[in-house]
């Protein structure tokens, strides 16, 4: 299934989240196709024609970084830059789920990619190439 940021494989009998690859942008274009073993998509985001995808720090990293009062969350006051905007349930903290999403914005980028699925967990590293 394509998703934000993201192929995701999905098991029809339980769905359960099997595998998924990371990188890609927020907009699939068209649907992907499926031949012999691999798997076909285009997403595409008005930013996401960088050539290489921002570098950004683990949630624990971050943490580590600015986290002053330690209650396992990033206050928007403790951060530099503006992120109110990655602030999803507007508590003016970020907590992990919301981190993750942030960097998912900052890793995607424009492209076709080939997939040859199967396995189990993050391929992203492993099965995924963009063409």
């Amino acid at each position: 299934m394509p998703g934000a940021y993201q192929l995701i494989a999905y098991s029809a009998t339980n769905g359960q989240k099997l595998w998924w690859v990371r990188g890609l942008s927020w907009q699939f274009k068209g649907v992907p196709v499926i031949d012999g073993e691999t798997i076909y998509v285009n997403s595409w985001e008005t930013g996401g024609d960088v050539e290489r995808p921002r570098e950004t720090p683990t949630f624990e990293e971050m943490l580590t970084k600015y986290h002053l009062n330690r209650d396992s969350k990033l206050s928007l006051s403790e951060l530099p830059g503006q992120f109110g905007s990655s602030d999803l349930n507007r508590d003016g903290y970020l907590d992990a789920r919301e981190w993750s999403f942030y960097r998912a914005t900052r890793e995607a980028q424009n492209s076709t990619m080939a997939v040859r699925y199967g396995g189990r967990g993050d391929l992203t590293d492993t099965n995924a190439f963009s063409i």
